[in-house]
């Protein structure tokens, strides 16, 4: 287990040197797709912490309820954080639907980008052999 987790490491630095430039790539092929992924990829990441954190609220909601004996009138003080806790919970749906898509659109921009640069560079090398550029 640890010899697999030091190799898995060790692969991520290896790698790391071309982290810039594969960001670059897909800026360059799909700019504001990228941007909007990077700020889903945000948002994403800070909706399970609102979770939790109203998760907290309703449970001590909850126990403060009980410990009163309040019933269901004491349940009524916490439907603001059960309305946001619903709320999150649909946003996080929204926003893996929506970031599914934007992962297929930015792809498919990085894809065609991909094939231009290897169809330029295959025409420049054809330019170099063949002296008529019948290809250009």
């Amino acid at each position: 287990m640890i010899k697999q987790l030091i190799k898995a490491v060790q692969q991520f630095k290896s790698q790391l040197p071309y982290l810039p430039m594969a960001f670059g790539l897909a800026y360059r092929a799909a700019g504001g797709l990228t941007i909007a992924w990077l700020g889903l990829l945000l948002v994403q990441g800070l909706l399970p912490v609102a979770m939790v954190y109203l998760t907290k609220v309703l449970v001590d909601g909850i126990a403060q309820v009980i410990k009163d004996s309040g019933g269901w009138q004491g349940l009524t003080s916490m439907a603001p954080a059960a309305v946001a806790m619903v709320c999150v919970l649909v946003a996080i749906e929204v926003f893996q639907s929506v970031s599914r898509w934007l992962r297929t659109a930015q792809s498919e921009r990085v894809q065609d980008s991909v094939h231009e640069l290897i169809h330029d560079q295959a025409m420049s090398v054809l330019s170099h052999w063949w002296p008529w550029r019948v290809f250009c």
